[in-house]
Protein backbone atom coordinates (compact mmCIF):
# COMPACT_ATOMS: atom_id res chain seq x y z
CA UNK A 1 0.00 0.00 0.00
CA UNK A 2 1.50 3.39 -0.52
CA UNK A 3 1.63 6.01 1.99
CA UNK A 4 -0.80 8.35 0.30
CA UNK A 5 -3.13 5.98 1.25
CA UNK A 6 -2.12 4.69 4.36
CA UNK A 7 -2.23 7.69 6.82
CA UNK A 8 -6.10 8.60 5.51
CA UNK A 9 -6.63 4.85 6.51
CA UNK A 10 -5.08 5.00 10.01
CA UNK A 11 -7.06 7.94 10.77
CA UNK A 12 -10.31 6.50 9.57
CA UNK A 13 -9.51 3.64 11.55
CA UNK A 14 -8.79 5.18 15.06
CA UNK A 15 -11.63 7.41 14.15
CA UNK A 16 -14.15 4.38 14.36
CA UNK A 17 -11.92 2.96 17.23
CA UNK A 18 -12.49 6.39 19.40
CA UNK A 19 -16.35 6.61 18.20
CA UNK A 20 -16.85 3.07 19.61
CA UNK A 21 -15.70 4.09 23.03
CA UNK A 22 -18.14 6.83 23.09
CA UNK A 23 -21.69 5.85 24.92
CA UNK A 24 -24.62 7.77 22.72
CA UNK A 25 -25.33 10.53 25.02
CA UNK A 26 -21.27 11.84 24.47
CA UNK A 27 -22.79 12.02 20.91
CA UNK A 28 -25.56 13.98 21.50
CA UNK A 29 -23.99 16.68 23.96
CA UNK A 30 -23.93 20.13 23.17
CA UNK A 31 -22.08 21.31 26.16
CA UNK A 32 -18.94 23.29 26.14
CA UNK A 33 -17.80 26.92 24.75
CA UNK A 34 -16.85 25.85 21.77
CA UNK A 35 -20.54 24.03 20.97
CA UNK A 36 -23.74 25.47 19.52
CA UNK A 37 -26.92 24.35 19.85
CA UNK A 38 -29.32 24.34 16.65
CA UNK A 39 -32.65 23.53 15.02
CA UNK A 40 -33.80 20.08 15.12
CA UNK A 41 -31.59 18.60 17.95
CA UNK A 42 -28.16 19.61 16.06
CA UNK A 43 -24.96 20.39 18.10
CA UNK A 44 -21.85 22.60 16.28
CA UNK A 45 -18.93 21.73 17.74
CA UNK A 46 -16.01 23.97 16.86
CA UNK A 47 -12.42 22.50 17.78
CA UNK A 48 -10.26 24.67 15.07
CA UNK A 49 -8.21 26.92 16.80
CA UNK A 50 -6.95 28.24 13.81
CA UNK A 51 -10.30 30.08 12.54
CA UNK A 52 -10.65 33.59 12.70
CA UNK A 53 -13.58 35.29 14.53
CA UNK A 54 -15.08 36.21 10.82
CA UNK A 55 -14.20 32.69 9.55
CA UNK A 56 -16.47 31.11 12.65
CA UNK A 57 -19.26 33.63 11.97
CA UNK A 58 -19.11 32.27 8.18
CA UNK A 59 -18.91 28.30 8.85
CA UNK A 60 -22.07 28.87 11.64
CA UNK A 61 -24.22 30.88 9.47
CA UNK A 62 -23.11 28.64 6.62
CA UNK A 63 -24.16 25.48 8.48
CA UNK A 64 -27.06 26.96 9.85
CA UNK A 65 -28.59 28.11 6.39
CA UNK A 66 -27.54 24.77 5.25
CA UNK A 67 -29.32 22.38 7.37
CA UNK A 68 -32.57 24.25 6.73
CA UNK A 69 -32.24 23.59 3.02
CA UNK A 70 -30.91 19.80 4.01
CA UNK A 71 -33.64 19.88 6.30
CA UNK A 72 -36.28 20.53 3.70
CA UNK A 73 -35.18 17.29 2.15
CA UNK A 74 -34.45 14.92 4.70
CA UNK A 75 -35.39 15.32 8.16
CA UNK A 76 -32.37 15.48 10.56
CA UNK A 77 -32.38 15.08 14.53
CA UNK A 78 -29.74 14.12 17.06
CA UNK A 79 -26.91 15.25 14.87
CA UNK A 80 -23.42 16.43 16.22
CA UNK A 81 -21.05 18.19 13.95
CA UNK A 82 -17.67 19.06 14.57
CA UNK A 83 -15.90 21.47 12.76
CA UNK A 84 -11.85 20.57 13.02
CA UNK A 85 -8.00 21.47 11.97
CA UNK A 86 -7.02 18.46 10.54
CA UNK A 87 -5.43 19.22 7.34
CA UNK A 88 -4.88 15.36 6.05
CA UNK A 89 -8.42 15.19 5.75
CA UNK A 90 -9.26 17.95 3.44
CA UNK A 91 -9.47 17.87 -0.35
CA UNK A 92 -6.43 19.48 -1.34
CA UNK A 93 -8.21 22.01 -3.93
CA UNK A 94 -11.25 23.19 -1.62
CA UNK A 95 -9.13 23.35 1.45
CA UNK A 96 -11.86 20.97 2.97
CA UNK A 97 -12.86 17.92 3.95
CA UNK A 98 -14.77 15.46 5.81
CA UNK A 99 -16.23 12.39 7.14
CA UNK A 100 -18.86 10.37 9.55
CA UNK A 101 -17.87 7.87 11.64
CA UNK A 102 -21.31 6.81 12.74
CA UNK A 103 -25.04 7.90 12.11
CA UNK A 104 -24.60 11.03 14.61
CA UNK A 105 -21.49 12.64 14.16
CA UNK A 106 -20.11 14.74 11.24
CA UNK A 107 -16.81 15.60 10.99
CA UNK A 108 -15.73 18.90 8.53
CA UNK A 109 -12.21 19.49 8.42
CA UNK A 110 -10.79 22.55 7.23
CA UNK A 111 -7.32 23.97 6.16
CA UNK A 112 -7.16 27.45 7.23
CA UNK A 113 -3.49 27.54 4.97
CA UNK A 114 -5.85 27.09 2.37
CA UNK A 115 -5.13 30.23 -0.25
CA UNK A 116 -8.82 30.63 -1.03
CA UNK A 117 -10.42 29.43 2.80
CA UNK A 118 -12.65 32.36 2.58
CA UNK A 119 -13.97 31.67 -0.87
CA UNK A 120 -14.40 28.02 0.04
CA UNK A 121 -16.03 28.41 3.32
CA UNK A 122 -18.70 30.28 0.93
CA UNK A 123 -18.90 28.18 -2.18
CA UNK A 124 -17.95 24.34 -0.36
CA UNK A 125 -19.38 24.20 2.95
CA UNK A 126 -22.38 23.57 2.02
CA UNK A 127 -21.95 20.87 -0.56
CA UNK A 128 -19.20 19.43 1.75
CA UNK A 129 -21.90 18.97 5.24
CA UNK A 130 -24.77 17.40 2.72
CA UNK A 131 -22.65 15.27 1.23
CA UNK A 132 -21.27 13.70 4.61
CA UNK A 133 -25.21 14.10 6.35
CA UNK A 134 -26.21 11.98 3.58
CA UNK A 135 -23.40 9.17 4.00
CA UNK A 136 -24.26 9.08 8.11
CA UNK A 137 -28.30 8.99 7.06
CA UNK A 138 -27.65 6.26 4.91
Amino acid sequence: MNRQCFLPLLLYGVALFVMGCLKPEDVRSCKGESAVSLEGGVCLIMEHPGLSPTQKATVERNISAGLQRIQALMPIENLRIQVVDRPALVIPEIGLGGYNPNQEEVIIAINTNFAQIDEALERELLPQLAHEIHHARR
